[in-house]
This record gives structure tokens, C-alpha cells and sequence, in this order.
């Protein structure tokens, strides 16, 4: 299919992990639609409502830990820092996510956890691990996507439309 049905078939779409993709893309004489990196964020915004983001959340990261779609990153609004970071981190690791914070998080937790390091806000675990960041506001947040990111399916959870709209804006390439 890859190689000799160039005549009826107009492009394929492989599904599938960076292995599959890449091998697709190498041996196919057929256009493919593809990429090789899901690293994808959520922002979290002071305005939305904890229950909602940790559902969220939860189903953004332990639903199916291992496609391209799952989040890697959770970026936090340092206004949501008290009222729902640490409840959404229990939540995680109540589910069965290793954690991984940055030095401004683990002091909610009395450094009892995994600090994240540079090469975490560049990972793609396909697992049970997420990197958490907290950050200033939302550009800090737009601009740690556009530096880290691949651009494949980052979101905001926000109750505030004008933010929704400037973080979508923000992460277009």
C-alpha cells in the first residue's frame, strides 16, 4: 500500500506511535499526513472551576497514557497555584501519575516531590508522567508552548473567553 498504490490511493494518515509514523513516512510513495511528537500542554487559568479542570485533566493524561494526544505538560497560572494545583496534583497521583514540579510546586508538597528538570519540559513520555509548571500568567504560558511544544494539541481551561481566545491565537504556528 505504502509503495505501489500511488494510483488509488491520494494519502495516507498513519496512526499510530513515532515508530510507526517515521517508518511510514520513510517508505511511502503515497503523500502521508503525519508528525512524530505529541507534546502537548494544557494551560490552567484561575478562572476555571477545580472540579472541571481535574476531570479534565485526569482524562487528558491517564485515559490512554501512551498516544500523541495525552498531555505532558501541565502549565498552572501562578493565581491558581493555591486554589488548585495541589488539589489537581493529588488527583494525579491518586491515579496513578508520577509527578514531576517545578521548586515553586514541591514547596506546597514540602519538596516530597520529583522536581522536574529542563530535559522534562521536552519529553514525550508516553506514560504515566507529567511535567508541572507554574507560571507567571498566560503569556509566560503561550511562550513556554511555543518553546517547548510541537504544536499537536495543546489547550487552555479558562472560564474567560478573551483568555481562551489569546492562548489559541498565541499557540498557532
Amino acid at each position: 500500500m505504502l509503495s505501489k498504490m500511488s494510483k488509488y490511493i491520494d494519502v495516507i494518515v498513519p496512526r499510530g506511535g513515532k515508530g510507526l509514523v517515521s517508518k511510514v513516512q520513510k517508505f511511502s510513495n503515497v503523500h502521508v499526513i503525519g508528525h512524530l511528537e505529541g507534546l502537548c500542554h494544557i494551560y490552567v487559568d484561575n478562572t476555571v472551576n477545580l472540579e472541571v479542570a481535574k476531570k479534565i485533566i485526569i482524562n487528558a493524561k491517564m485515559r490512554r497514557t501512551s498516544i500523541c494526544g495525552a498531555v505532558e505538560t501541565l502549565l498552572i497560572d501562578e493565581k491558581a497555584l493555591n486554589s488548585h494545583a495541589k488539589k489537581i496534583i493529588q488527583a494525579l497521583i491518586d491515579s496513578g501519575c508520577e509527578v514531576r514540579v517545578d521548586n515553586k510546586i514541591n514547596q506546597l508538597f514540602k519538596g516530597k516531590l520529583k522536581n522536574a528538570k529542563e530535559q522534562d519540559w521536552r519529553t514525550e513520555y508516553l506514560d504515566s508522567i507529567i511535567s508541572i509548571k507554574t507560571v507567571k500568567n498566560l503569556k509566560e504560558g503561550i511562550n513556554h508552548v511555543l518553546k517547548y511544544g510541537t504544536m499537536h494539541t495543546d489547550s487552555i481551561i479558562t472560564n474567560n473567553k478573551k483568555n481562551a481566545q489569546i492562548f489559541l491565537n498565541g499557540v498557532k504556528k
